[in-house]
């Protein structure tokens, strides 16, 4: 137990010394990218994009650097530290794999958020963490995609990072997963047809603004807001319609086709 204390401390110390920070791209439709920044111009930003959070052990790790860990059998590992999960008394490290190099068009871009240690306190439960944002979009009357203002586009992208993140639309998948095999059971000549009746009218029934994030509170009586929301929660009921419609129409033909004929 105590070498476990020791190696936690050990890694604790290593990061605050080294200074460590890691970014978030906050796309206009919504889209969040874990990212971290190499440079940008005036046309381009130059990021390595991170996979989704995994874990390991905390006994294992020897030393925590900016872009990779070291384990105590030696092993050093692309890794990237993931400073806003991190718990003192948990027993593991949060991190992300480090992908390919990759660009990015800054006219698809809101902001770009990037994340910072700051001093730690042995008897703090977690890392104080820091946030500063760099605000890429700039509003320009002439071009229609960026006519908003700066608050108005804040707006409309967090409603569709809140769609992206917390609306779900099970009963669409169902219903067309339902009506995908109905239709491709009852006739081989209108098999698409159920589906598409369901789908047609399931995707004309704009969806209201449902489960939120504690970060869109400020934004939630924002028309902006609730219009991006609906938008995004809207393309998510029309993809899990087909999600369920198209496995489903032709798992029902062929069923309809092989077996009962």
């Amino acid at each position: 137990m105590k070498y476990i204390l020791a190696c936690v401390v050990c890694v604790i110390n290593l990061l605050i010394l080294n200074g460590y920070s890691q970014d978030v791209i906050l796309l206009l439709n919504g889209k969040e990218i874990p990212a971290l920044v190499e440079k940008e111009d005036s046309i381009w930003i130059y990021y390595t994009q991170l996979t989704k959070a995994k874990y390991i052990e905390k006994s294992t790790v020897k030393e925590i650097r900016k872009t990779e860990m070291e384990l105590l059998n030696g092993q050093v590992l692309p890794y990237v530290f993931l400073i806003d999960s991190f718990d003192r008394h948990s027993p593991y490290v949060y991190y992300r794999e480090l992908k390919k190099p990759f660009t990015l068009r800054k006219e698809k871009v809101f902001n770009v958020r990037t994340r910072s240690v700051v001093p730690f306190k042995p008897y703090d439960d977690s890392l104080k963490i820091t946030e500063k944002e760099r605000v890429i979009y700039h509003q320009d009357t002439l071009d229609r995609r960026f006519e908003l203002s700066e608050y108005e586009m804040r707006c409309w992208v967090m409603g569709r990072r809140s769609a992206r993140k917390h609306y779900h639309s099970p009963f669409s998948t169902i219903g067309g997963t339902l009506t995908g095999f109905g239709g491709g059971m009852f006739n081989l000549f209108v098999a698409p047809l159920p589906a598409t009746i369901f789908t047609a009218v399931n995707g004309a029934i704009r969806p209201k603004v449902g489960k939120t994030g504690k970060e869109d509170i400020p934004y939630l009586n924002e028309e902006f807001f609730i219009e991006g929301y609906r938008m995004q929660a809207g393309k998510k009921k029309l993809f899990n319609s087909l999600i369920g419609t198209v496995p489903a129409l032709v798992g029902g033909v062929l069923i309809n086709y092989y077996l009962i004929k």
